[in-house]
């Protein structure tokens, strides 16, 4: 039996794939420690195991290479007794500390210089860079709040001008494998540091300086002291007003240096302002120093000044006096000018007036006209479906009538005529059987190195395939999220199997496998799909003989695409609502412009491709999922899928992909069409054209 009230409190490393954890060191009070795991005896059982189970409805879902703390624990498994449970908590209060290496045998300031400019690997917990200091071996340690993301990776932010230092010993590393045949991953020992051994500087005090007035001179401060932009007075009080004491005390904090050198920068600082902003220099001061102390010097300089310049004075004056008349007579020309404006401005908003309500009446004499048109369309629709039932009616009475016919010639006429009308009648008649048709490899492929490449490529397949330009984006991004999360899918609509080839195609570079469902049920075709290399797999005709019944268990078993087509998509709200936890539909009818032109391309990945990481942030679009259905089971398939699909998307630009790839097949299929137009309409993020754009196909699709 195991122990229930004991646990274990581990550092893990996420997998990225499914909720799984890989268990790296135990925490022993405040030290890390190498887990003793045997892997020859009862390896997986109990708490010898060096993988972990965390909650996902409990607990987000974390990116490829997260580091944290859990507490987890076994228990016995109710029904089997091989098994057991893993009960796993995320400790958001312990942190553990990495340390990179890079920098080992490099010098403080190439350090500095590589965290300040260079690209770093993108991380969520503290880090501690490793330099040479001298004989010593030092690490500066950085928080997760302190680096940001730029277009080449991760760097230290613009506004971290010091960096605490610790002394680092190598019993203080800890180095474990987190995972087989990946590389060795290095730990501090302990979850708490010591007492830094000081502060290294990565950016000068001068900057430090600078940031710090900046986050005094604030808007209230400037208000409370009368201050505006212009004024250099204004600004002299401002600074004077400031508090030497405290901001002395806030740069000796912040640069860590002592209070005669912080109020050293503190007053040059100042007196560089006042130079700069008056455009002063020392010769310069002192002449101002003479005049501001002496009367008679002054006023005897301005009288020699106004008696040299008296002429170029009087002159001055005159062009004054004259641009002023001009300027009054403009401004009277002008103001006639906005009178005659006004006037003509208030005849051309009657006329505006006039034309406004002549409109209005022709726009209600056309919605008028369009009532009554759609009266009539709706009374002839209901005439030819009338009509139609009856011809279908004379055609079920004339086969019973050739039947019974038949029947009666066979009864009664000579034995040859008989033999001879049944012979025709099964020569006539084909028998289908199911069959499976691999997919066909191309004679060349395309390479590509990176997603963009291949999104580009899928969407010129997409248009090959009759899919409109203005919607292609959405639907690839559409497809690509599904194929990533292995969702099957059932198009409903034109050419289905043309867009389920464009996908395969650009995917796995060859065409997609085709399950013919014509016959009756046939578990050896089903054993050809399993045994064959195929990814992708199209299935005509699922709803034959109830093929569809058999399917479904095995979509998940095989690890393969699956993408049923079926031509008619007022067929969905038909089938029962629980295909739609297996299957996600997808109605092509919104996205199919023209007939397929040209063949596809095949396209291979390079030695360098990428996968695109998830997109974690789109809980906040679940809101009308539920609305339509509470089934938990496919809001999690949603959201794994569209966690990638919405990826690819510029942020702000995913509104057509939610409602018109996901939730309009969804309502059409639950039949919550009056649902899904009342949410769509309250949605900011979806533009009035797209609204109208799905309102007009659930007329046409019934």
């Amino acid at each position: 039996m195991y122990e229930e009230s004991k646990n274990i409190i581990s550092v893990c490393v996420v997998r990225g794939e499914d909720n799984f954890i890989n268990r790296i060191a135990d925490v022993c009070e405040n030290e890390l420690v190498v887990p003793e795991i045997d892997r020859s005896n009862n390896f997986g059982k109990g708490f010898n195991r060096d993988r972990l189970f965390y909650d996902i409805q409990k607990e987000p879902s974390h990116l490829a290479g997260h580091m944290g703390v859990w507490r987890w624990g076994v228990s016995p498994h109710n029904t089997r007794p091989d098994k057991d449970w893993v009960n796993s908590e995320c400790l958001k209060n312990l942190r553990p500390i990495e340390i990179l290496e890079l920098f080992r045998d490099k010098t403080k300031e190439e350090m500095i210089t590589f965290l300040r400019e260079e690209a770093l690997p993108p991380c969520n917990h503290r880090r501690l860079f490793l330099f040479c200091n001298g004989s010593r071996k030092q690490g500066v340690l950085c928080d997760p709040f302190e680096l940001e993301q730029t277009d080449r990776g991760v760097r230290l932010k613009d506004n971290v001008y010091i960096l605490p230092c610790y002394d680092i010993k190598e019993s203080d590393i800890l180095r474990t494998q987190w995972t087989q045949d990946i590389s060795e991953r290095c730990l501090y020992r302990f979850l708490q540091l010591p007492q830094n051994s000081g502060y290294i500087s990565v950016r000068s005090p001068e900057k430090a300086v600078k940031f710090l007035l900046l986050k005094r001179l604030n808007k209230r401060f400037v208000l409370d002291h009368g201050g505006t932009r212009e004024d250099f007075k204004t600004f002299r009080r401002l600074m004077e007003a400031l508090p030497d004491q405290d901001i002395t005390m806030d740069i000796a904090g912040y640069c860590h240096c002592s209070e005669p050198v912080a109020e050293a920068c503190w007053h040059i600082f100042k007196d560089h302002v006042g130079q700069f902003v008056r455009c002063e220099d020392i010769e310069s001061q002192v002449l101002r120093g003479l005049l501001e102390k002496d009367e008679m010097l002054k006023e005897r300089l301005h009288n020699e000044w106004r008696n040299a310049h008296q002429q170029a004075l009087e002159r001055e004056e005159a062009e004054y006096n004259q641009l002023r008349a001009g300027l009054e007579e403009q401004l009277d020309t002008l103001k006639k000018e906005r009178t005659t404006l006004e006037t003509d401005f208030a005849k051309l908003q009657q006329h505006q007036q006039v034309a406004l309500t002549r409109m209005q009446r022709e726009t209600e004499e056309a919605n008028a006209c369009l009532s009554k048109a759609r009266e009539e369309a709706e009374h002839y629709e209901v005439l030819s479906r009338e009509g139609l039932r009856l011809v279908r009616e004379k055609l079920c009475l004339a086969r019973e009538e050739a039947a019974e016919f038949l029947a009666d010639l066979a009864l009664f006429g000579s034995p040859k005529e008989a033999v001879a009308s049944a012979s025709f009648t099964a020569a006539d008649r084909s028998v289908l059987m199911a069959r499976f048709l691999p997919g066909t490899e191309p004679k060349e492929w395309e390479t590509v190195d990176d997603v963009e490449t291949l999104l580009e490529e899928l969407w010129e397949n997409l248009l090959r395939a009759g899919v409109d330009r203005k919607r292609v984006r959405e639907l690839a991004a559409f497809l690509f999220g599904a194929f990533q999360n292995n969702t099957a899918l059932l198009l409903a609509g034109p050419q289905g199997a043309v867009v389920a080839d464009a996908l395969s195609c650009t995917m796995v570079g060859r065409c997609a496998a085709v399950l013919d469902c014509c016959g009756e049920w046939n578990p050896a075709v089903l054993d050809d799909v399993k045994t064959g290399t195929d990814s992708v797999i199209i299935v005509k005709r699922p709803f034959q003989n109830r093929w569809i019944d058999h399917l479904l268990p095995e979509i998940t078993a095989m690890g393969k695409m699956w993408i049923f087509v079926h031509p008619y998509a007022d067929d969905l709200p038909l089938e029962p609502s629980g295909l739609y936890q297996y299957v996600l539909p997808l109605v092509l009818d919104v996205f199919m412009h023209h007939p397929a032109t040209g063949e596809m391309v095949c396209c291979q990945k390079g030695k360098g491709y990428k996968e695109l990481a998830r997109n974690e942030d789109i809980r906040s679009r679940m809101k009308p999922l539920r609305k339509l259905s509470s089934n938990r089971y496919l809001e999690t398939k949603v959201n794994q899928m569209m966690s990638i699909s919405c990826a690819i998307k510029e942020k702000g630009d995913e509104a057509f992909l939610w409602w018109g790839c996901l939730l309009f097949p969804l309502a059409l299929a639950f039949g919550r069409k009056d649902i899904f137009l009342e949410t769509a309409q309250s949605d900011s993020s979806l533009s009035q054209e797209d609204k109208t754009f799905l309102e007009g196909f659930f007329g046409e699709i019934r």
